[in-house]
């Protein structure tokens, strides 16, 4: 594993807050929101400078402000804390924050954002990205574009939006955008639910339960086992922590070798996949919180986990192949 003179890249979750509901996000249940065991804080530049120290800085080349659970924009200090940072910054956002001003201040940072735009107009872009507005996402990416900054528009292929990519992609050349990001995999089917639990829309070739009462009982009662995961067998793990030299930093200042590991394992995960995936992790973490420990105390337990195939789900299932 990645030892604390090895890192070269961050990955840090400067807030698990989010103004959104997208369906098939980890801080919700299929948009619904409620307590799944994970912390909403913001971490503070104070903090911030805590975990990463000046010294550490130099040895750093590039930091990713992005989350399991939240949007960076939403943290009231982000601007202070991209300041602090003398490396090449990439955000990851919904586009959805703030207000015109903020996007001509961040547009002098020289760092790039990347906003997540999942269609061509508010129907389909909303149909996931529930809780923003399609026509203010562009206009704040276009404000931020024309007082120079550095714009990637980021989409997730849908079946619903599988016909607007290339005029997506057209779109964002037209305005602007330097960068065009397709994500083909990982969240694409589940169902949705509104605030009130009733079943609103139901994206992609979702094949599991529709009833709310059935997935709610589950998540508040519900334990599932490494016996219930069918994960297939692997040959060999490409770790992405150990090929990027990068590690993950959540909101509370837990430190991990990557955002797969970063689910908050003591809490989070009850009722789903999570469960025994961050039950096998448990054991192995010690004296992780970079705030508590320092950063260079806090990497230790990296050398803890195993890249073996068929030790670790969560492993397997991010990082594993075959050959």
């Amino acid at each position: 594993m990645i030892g604390y003179d090895e890192i070269k890249h961050i990955e840090l979750e400067l807030s698990s807050y989010c103004n959104a509901s997208c369906s098939l996000c980890p801080r919700n249940l299929f948009g619904y929101n409620t307590d799944l065991g994970y912390p909403k804080r913001n971490l503070s530049l104070e903090e911030v400078k805590k975990i990463v120290s000046v010294d550490f800085l130099q040895q750093l080349e590039h930091v990713k402000f992005e989350g399991n659970f939240g949007d960076p924009l939403s943290n009231p200090e982000v601007l202070d804390i991209i300041k602090y940072f003398n490396v090449p910054v990439t955000i990851t956002t919904n586009g959805f924050y703030r207000n015109k001003e903020f996007w001509q201040q961040l547009a002098k940072l020289d760092v790039e954002v990347q906003f997540g735009i999942d269609g061509i107009d508010q129907s389909t872009h909303s149909r996931y990205r529930r809780g923003t507005n399609f026509d203010r996402i562009l206009a704040n990416a276009c404000t931020y574009i024309e007082h120079g900054g550095n714009a990637t528009w980021k989409i997730i292929k849908f079946d619903f939006n599988a016909s607007q990519i290339q005029t997506a992609k057209t779109l964002s050349q037209k305005l602007g955008f330097k960068k065009f990001i397709l994500i083909e995999h990982g969240r694409t089917s589940g169902p949705v639910f509104d605030q009130n639990g009733k079943l609103i829309d139901i994206l992609g070739d979702w094949q599991g339960s529709t009833s709310f009462e059935k997935i709610k009982h589950q998540v508040d009662s519900g334990e599932v086992l490494l016996a219930d995961i069918n994960q297939p067998k692997v040959d060999c793990i490409s770790c992405q922590s150990v090929n990027h030299k990068s590690i993950y930093i959540s909101s509370d200042g837990y430190v991990y070798p990557c955002c797969f590991m970063g689910f908050s394992p003591s809490t989070y995960g009850r009722g789903r996949w999570h469960q025994p995936v961050n039950q096998q992790l448990v054991p192995l973490i010690k004296d992780n919180n970079a705030l508590v420990h320092g950063l260079e105390h806090a990497v230790k337990w990296f050398n803890r986990v195993s890249l073996v195939p068929g030790d670790l789900v969560v492993c397997d299932a991010s990082c594993g192949h075959n050959q």
